[in-house]
């Protein structure tokens, strides 16, 4: 089931922008979830099902994120557009509201005049400004239109006062602020003032505009103030819109280079890379020689018995080591029956067996040697079966020349399936023309697996040592020595040490709750140091010593007899997995992978390695090889 992805866009062609999005998978159609928004894909099988699902939101999970961004870049920019017009608007509306009250004041400055003469009147008289508001809110009620034209409360303060003009010429302006009066108009609609002044009194529709008059000011110069207003309004509008034309610029040059640098993290196609399987020998140390032989060594001991009994051919491979600590056991892997492997490859598998030693940090010059497959084995020369890790070496070894201490590192090139597959079949009919004859497989597999049994029948019973060592350590344990203690010791053995209050639970033999007691009143305080004085004293420090000190050496032995036991159980279950190995790989119905790559002969799959690649190879993309 896809649902229609809330960013798709109907006029929008590109490609990658997806209408429907994989949403959930069923056995069944849902009924139930079907809507207008919603698509149902039928897939036959399970495994199907899941493949496209999976896939398919994994390939265009970066379409998704593309389309994801460009939305946000997008409301960003509007965003910054719409903050920067609502700034001019203001800025309009505050120079049409101050133009409209300067015409306004220059229109009614015979009624402005009279209520600042009025208010000037009683501040003459020396009128509280509370008791002159209650009086203009009086002669309002009374009808008084010069007193309804005063907004309450005074701004006396700041020598202002707030009068109410009535809008005739512009009823829809949206900006402004609108009050209703709150005269009784409907009374005195059609009454005029006594001065001969033009109608202050409007309709119930006409708009009341409030304005300030600064009283100290004419009419005329209050209205001069609201066009000085309005003028400065002006040119803040004028530099608020280039402001926001650069604003607007800068924020679409900055979306465009995060668009840019979003296209240059997702310039890859869109699509699922296989990941290639990696050669068997890759686990390994490992290194191609120059005349194309494999050379592979085991990083620790489990993998040298794996080289050694899945790899190893006793036939045609040989071992290349040294007489060095932690030298490394090399196995150069030899396809061919017919051809020995050249000195050239024999002294560069000696130099890289002396990486793991000393001789590097010593500058040592040592000589490697090397034997046949035949010569090595994992018997010892009594038969049984040699621990993991070491090879046994029947008969003489054969030294190489010294050799320098030189290593170095090459590149090689995986091509395509195709590129590989014509290096393969070249060298192949290479060793048609050369007539070398094929190694067919390991001869001696039956009696590696015979060899792998007996040694995890060696490791298996790894219960019966402990148990013998239990038996040992308690027939060999030292009894105490016999000490001359007092008669006050012996009634009073828990003396230096006071009983807790399990122990105390515990004694139920009567009579001995007194001298608990006393015990503990005696050593209740008492601490390490103030213990050992005492025993000290007493002579019986030595005894608890020595009786700790064994404690304490046998756990310690106990706990590395444990941790030999562990490493030998792993080396065990180690072995196991290696005979399956062996038993699955010799089963022709049991290939996987890994066992299906084995079988390929090893040096058609190093020829499947470009060291030199020509212009017609087609190399596979390094992120696919990871």
């Amino acid at each position: 089931m896809s649902r229609k992805n809330p960013l798709y866009k109907e006029g929008e062609d590109s490609s990658d922008v997806l209408e429907y999005i994989y949403d959930e998978f069923h056995p069944y159609e849902p009924v139930h979830k079907k809507t207008d928004k919603t698509r149902f894909e039928a897939v036959k099988g399970y495994n199907k099902t899941l493949d496209k699902f999976f896939t398919t939101i994994e390939s265009t999970k970066t379409s998704l994120t593309r389309q994801q961004q460009q939305a946000t870049a997008e409301k960003r920019l509007q965003h910054v557009k719409d903050e920067q017009s609502s700034k001019i608007n203001k800025l309009t509306a505050v120079q049409e509201l101050n133009k409209k009250k300067a015409e306004l004041i220059m229109l009614y400055n015979q009624p402005i005049e009279e209520c600042k003469s009025s208010v000037q009147a009683l501040i003459d008289q020396q009128m509280d400004w509370k008791t002159m508001e209650r009086l203009i809110e009086t002669e309002q009620q009374r009808g008084n239109s010069i007193a309804k034209m005063i907004s309450l409360p005074l701004n006396l303060l700041k020598n202002e006062i707030t009068v109410k003009l009535p809008d005739n010429e512009d009823e829809d302006s949206a900006d402004e602020t609108e009050s209703e009066s709150d005269s009784d108009s409907d009374s005195d609609s059609d009454s005029d003032t006594d001065t001969g002044t033009p109608r202050l009194q409007s309709k119930k529709k006409d708009k009341i505009i409030e304005v300030k008059i600064d009283i100290t000011q004419s009419a005329f110069a209050n209205s001069a103030r609201y066009f000085d207003a309005k003028k400065v309004a002006k040119d803040k509008q004028a530099k608020t819109e280039k402001n926001a034309n650069m604003a607007i610029r800068s924020t679409e040059r900055k979306i465009a280079q995060d668009m840019k640098k979003l296209e240059k993290q997702t310039k890859q196609v869109n699509e699922l890379k296989h990941l290639r399987n990696k050669y068997w020998f890759e686990k390994f140390y490992w290194f191609l020689s120059n005349d194309g032989y494999l050379c592979i060594a085991g990083r620790d001991n489990n993998q040298i018995d794996t080289i050694y009994y899945r790899h190893f051919d006793n036939q045609n491979d040989i071992l290349v080591s040294n007489d060095l600590d932690s030298s490394l056991k090399v196995v150069i892997k030899n396809p061919y029956k017919n051809k020995d492997i050249t000195p050239s490859t024999l002294m560069q598998a000696g130099i890289f067996s002396l990486t793991a030693t000393k001789a590097w940090e010593n500058k040592m010059v040592t000589s490697p040697w090397f034997v046949k497959g035949t010569e090595v084995s994992k018997k010892d020369f009594d038969g049984s079966i040699l621990p993991s890790g070491l090879l046994n070496v029947s008969k003489e070894k054969t030294y190489l020349p010294p050799c320098q201490l030189v290593m170095g590192i090459g590149l090689l090139w995986v091509g395509t399936d195709e590129t590989s597959q014509k290096y393969k079949a070249a060298k192949q009919a290479r060793d048609e023309e050369l007539e070398f004859k094929l190694v067919s497989g390991d001869e001696n597999a039956a009696m590696k697996v015979l060899e792998l049994k007996s040694m995890i029948e060696k490791l298996g019973n790894l219960e019966k040592p402990e148990a013998d060592y239990k038996v040992v350590s308690e027939t060999l344990e030292p009894k105490e020595e016999s000490s001359v203690v007092p008669e006050e010791l012996k009634e009073k053995p828990e003396e230096t040490k006071p009983p807790g209050p399990n122990d105390q639970a515990k004694v139920t033999i009567r009579g001995k709750k007194n001298k608990l007691k006393k015990i503990k009143q005696k050593y209740g305080d008492q601490d390490e140091e103030e213990r050992r004085l005492r025993m000290s004293v007493l002579g019986t420090l030595k005894q608890v010593e020595k009786k700790s000190a064994d404690t304490t050496e046998k756990s310690s032995t106990q706990v590395s007899i444990d941790r030999k036991l562990r490493k030998k159980q792993q080396e065990a279950n180690q072995l196991k997995k290696l005979l399956d190995e062996l038993n699955e790989t010799n089963n022709a119905d049991g290939e996987d992978a890994e066992q299906a790559t084995v079988k390929e002969p090893s040096h058609l799959q190093v020829s499947g390695l470009i060291p030199s690649p020509n212009k017609t190879d087609q190399i596979v993309d390094w992120k696919e090889c990871c």
